[in-house]
């Protein structure tokens, strides 16, 4: 099962597992989420809001994550591409025995793309076909839908 149908599946049987962190208030400061597609576990997220982003937050967040995990027999190996919005990441999970592995991220301004009046020129794309199966892209959940 590929990662965003297992996503799916969890989502919409409304049991995604994870945790939050709340403010005294009461507000979500924070949360953690993962999956388990036995053998292997992903951590899909941990997010913690930038006025309360510190390493102790983040730590807490991914600790209880691995403490879940670390209850099901069943986990040989345990995977994560992560986005540090706030925080680096890396060494809270090498601290832990994970091992990061480098990734490049790639862009590309598309001013040199724009006719006159601003619009993207048609660089003459089509759909992807393997001769088999034509692919698109589809939401994971629409956006209105409260998770």
């Amino acid at each position: 099962m590929d990662a965003v149908s297992l996503i799916r599946k969890y989502v919409s049987s409304r049991s995604l597992p994870g945790w939050a962190i709340r403010t005294d208030h009461g507000t979500v400061s924070g949360y953690s989420y993962y999956v388990l597609n036995h053998p292997v576990a992903y951590i899909g997220n941990i997010y913690v809001r930038s006025e309360c982003a510190t390493t102790a937050t983040y730590s807490l967040l991914l600790d209880k994550i691995l403490h879940s995990l670390d209850s099901s027999a069943r986990i040989q190996r345990v995977e994560s591409q992560l986005f540090a919005f706030n925080c680096d990441l890396a060494p809270l999970f090498e601290s832990r025995g994970f091992v990061t592995m480098e990734r490049h991220f790639l862009s590309l301004c598309l001013d040199q793309f724009k006719t006159s009046n601003g619009r993207l020129m048609n660089s003459g794309t089509s759909p992807y076909s393997d001769g088999r199966r034509s692919f698109s892209v589809q939401p994971l959940k629409s956006s209105t839908t409260a998770i």
